[in-house]
């Protein structure tokens, strides 16, 4: 990503960082490398290195680094092709691996909307998942809500599917829409008034013009 121009911006986060797994809580060491790291923050490059070794292992990642690192492509053309478009969207920064992402956001200006978000290895994904689903500031909110909280800070393929597969699987929500859903409140009929009327018909003339009128008594 070295000729593309772009912009990291800060999003709220939504998750706990008390909840995440301790190696997830990497930062950005800038341009130091490990030897000088190690010699500042032991604990800080002792993650590193573990979390490096978890990404480069991780099957969802394994054609990214060859290909990034060594230029290695599949030797089918049409592979090679989607290989190299969906490297595109990555990048290696010290040995951390990262995708980017365009925010679509009415209130961020062009060319500032650019997301970076940690690769996650398969082997981490259920700890960031519980962290930000499962904690108390989370809690428990649905498929779209803790999808986007999570992107805003880490990616893996098809993300999205198991976000909503991990929810359905939740004990706790689903106890309460069940509790919700399953015993709604009878309908019953609104009461009616009935109201009777006595009902009178009858004919006279007066004695005037010999007209007959009809006169109607109604009585409740």
């Amino acid at each position: 990503m070295s000729n593309k121009n772009y912009e990291i911006i800060t999003c709220d986060y939504k998750g706990d960082d008390e909840q995440l797994p301790n190696i997830l809580t990497i930062t950005d060491t800038g341009n130091e490398d490990d030897e000088t790291l190690e010699n500042i923050d032991p604990e800080q490059f002792k993650k590193r290195k573990t979390f490096r070794h978890l990404q480069r292992h991780c099957p969802d990642f394994v054609e990214i680094f060859s290909y990034k690192l060594e230029g290695q492509v599949p030797q089918e053309r049409q592979k090679a092709r989607q290989l190299d478009a969906k490297a595109f969207h990555y990048e290696i920064d010290n040995g951390i691996l990262y995708h980017f992402f365009n925010a679509r956001s009415r209130s961020l200006p062009k060319g500032q909307n650019m997301v970076k978000q940690l690769a996650i290895p398969r082997t981490l994904r259920k700890e960031v998942l519980e962290a930000f689903h499962d904690n108390i500031v989370g809690c428990h909110q649905g498929e779209e809500r803790t999808y986007e909280a999570v992107r805003q800070r880490y990616y893996w393929p098809n993300m999205y599917t198991d976000i909503k597969t991990y929810i359905k699987s939740c004990e706790i929500c689903q106890r309460s829409k069940r509790d919700t859903h399953s015993h709604p409140l009878p309908l019953k009929p609104m009461p009616i008034e009935e109201v009777f009327f006595k009902m009178a018909h009858g004919y006279f003339r007066t004695p005037r013009d010999s007209r007959k009128i009809s006169l109607f008594a109604v009585g409740g």
